[in-house]
């Protein structure tokens, strides 16, 4: 299978819709209105519509130098440990002779995870704001 963005291309998407079983037995009739519109005003909006919403959905991944599911990997794992991470900074808020030392150790862990990733000209204008 091709990368998405060859597949959004009106010929190849064209080809791709035409080759699913049963479309391309249409009748003459319907297989004309199927060509007046791959050639219409819509189709091309279509087209554009969807170059620009892939535009959105890549842009910040490639940023990081990562996919789009790779971006969505991290980002999910990340918000599982945020989401432990504020269940037991609660818990230890409530009862502060539990987890001690988990908390400030987790946080540490994700400053490391983010500071890793981050460029580094970035990571000393951030470093130099909050005199870290």
């Amino acid at each position: 299978m091709g990368s998405l963005s060859a597949m959004i291309s009106s010929d190849s998407l064209k080809r791709s819709i035409m080759s699913v079983p049963g479309v391309g037995t249409l009748s003459s009739g319907s297989q004309a209105a199927a060509s007046r519109l791959f050639a219409s005003r819509s189709w091309r909006a279509i087209t554009r519509f969807c170059h620009r919403l892939m535009h959105l959905f890549t842009v910040h991944p490639a940023q990081t130098q990562e996919t789009y599911l790779q971006h969505l990997w991290f980002t999910a794992k990340m918000s599982v440990r945020f989401a432990a991470l504020s269940v037991i900074l609660l818990t230890h808020g409530i009862l502060p002779f539990t987890f001690t030392r988990t908390a400030s150790a987790q946080i540490e862990r994700v400053y490391g995870i983010m500071r890793s990733r981050i460029p580094k000209a970035r990571r000393d204008a951030i470093d130099s704001e909050y005199e870290i």
